[in-house]
């Protein structure tokens, strides 16, 4: 039969292989986020100023125009202003962003945030097991860099060994790329103002596009733009608590580095 003090054991190596994991899942979802971020600003951007507007631009006023037009301007609609998202082979025109990029990147926050909360749960657990163990070092150590080494980000704060300093930088961009979710929907909504009000020649008519929409198609622009806002909204609620959870987290480790 076994003892209490085997129990115990499987008890804490259960608990550390759960840990694992949960800064597993944290992680995987962290770099979806980040994925789907820079693919989404990928399109933002050829959308909006793809170099090769400017040869068009060229292209169009010399005389007689050049050949290779045609050729341009199809590879900027069917190219550039077109999003393949990998693995899933969906098609997504860079114009529709404002509703499936903010409503994908709400979906990820959402699974960012439950992963999140599922790491800080177990490492407060951890950190409560070793707290009582008082007289025992040993087993305080073992829970301690059971956990620690598996994170990449949440020890961020910690000096490096090397050069016994902190990377002030590093938390700084780690900040933005984990809130991406939220800023980037509105980064999509500053855009589309942008194509929309100001006349830049990646419309090939080179005029403000607001001035030939109807009246539909105007209140569908501000709808869009309007969804983009609430759905972000919503996703920085989700990233704020995220990043609140890893506080917490990041606290329990330091609280077990110091018991070590």
């Amino acid at each position: 039969m076994a003892s209490a003090t085997d129990w115990r054991k499987e008890k804490l190596a259960s608990l550390l292989q759960a840990a694992s994991h949960a800064i597993s899942r944290a992680r995987y979802v962290f770099l979806t986020s980040n994925v789907a971020g820079i693919l989404i600003l990928a399109g933002l951007f050829n959308s909006t100023f793809p170099w090769l507007r400017n040869a068009i631009d060229r292209a169009v006023t010399m005389s007689p125009q050049p050949p290779h037009l045609t050729h341009l301007q199809k590879v900027l609609y069917e190219d550039l202003w077109t999003l393949s998202v990998p693995l899933l082979g969906v098609k997504v025109s860079v114009d529709d962003l404002s509703v499936i990029g903010s409503s994908a990147l709400l979906v990820i926050a959402i699974w960012q945030y439950y992963c999140v909360r599922r790491e800080n749960h177990v490492i407060d657990v951890i950190t409560k097991e070793a707290e009582k163990a008082e007289s025992d070092k040993e087993c305080r150590g073992y829970l301690y860099h059971g956990v620690a080494h598996y994170f990449v980000f949440t020890t961020r704060y910690f000096d490096d060994v090397t050069l016994n300093k902190q990377r002030a930088g590093a938390t700084v961009a780690l900040s933005i790329l984990f809130f991406m979710p939220a800023w980037i929907p509105l980064l999509n909504v500053l855009s589309d103002c942008y194509t929309l009000f100001f006349p830049y020649k990646g419309s090939l008519t080179f005029v403000q596009t607001w001035d030939t929409l109807s009246t539909n198609e105007r209140w569908e622009a501000v709808l869009r733009m309007f969804f983009a806002i609430v759905v972000g909204s919503f996703s920085l609620l989700y990233c704020v608590r995220c990043r609140e959870l890893d506080g917490q987290t990041r606290v329990n480790v330091e609280k077990m580095r110091h018991l070590v």
